[in-house]
């Protein structure tokens, strides 16, 4: 595992959602690298996302990847843009659509603690 996926899973053990931010020029680069992919720099910082963030695309899952994920299925999957402006992929409650504003629970799975977004606050009452 590389640093920057031990860092972001040593987070979500600790109920956080971690990310990186350029300390030059701001980019939040859209998957961790050594460098910044706009300035080139070499100064990024991890940083801890406030944990809210609005659903941009979701999914069913029905068939597992692999055998550690058959037990979740079917299960869903979401692209989640934070506030921060980065976008996770995670996944999330069976109640969850697009748009939907959303903040994470971790749930332990095979070792490992997983970000399960949920809706920010529930939905209002029917009529």
């Amino acid at each position: 595992m590389s640093d920057a996926a031990s860092i972001y899973w040593e987070g979500c053990a600790a109920q956080e959602i971690r990310f990186l931010r350029c300390g030059e020029c701001g980019r939040i680069p859209s998957y961790p690298r050594p460098f910044c992919e706009r300035c080139g720099s070499h100064r990024l910082v991890w940083h801890v996302s406030s944990g809210r963030g609005r659903v941009e695309a979701r999914t069913v899952v029905y068939r597992a990847p692999n055998a550690k994920f058959e037990p979740l299925v079917p299960y869903v999957l979401l692209l989640v843009r934070m506030a921060e402006g980065f976008i996770i992929m995670a996944h999330g409650e069976l109640d969850v659509a697009v748009n939907d504003e959303v903040r994470p629970r971790f749930v332990e799975h095979d070792g490992r603690f997983l970000p399960v977004f949920a809706l920010s606050s529930p939905p209002p009452p029917a009529p």
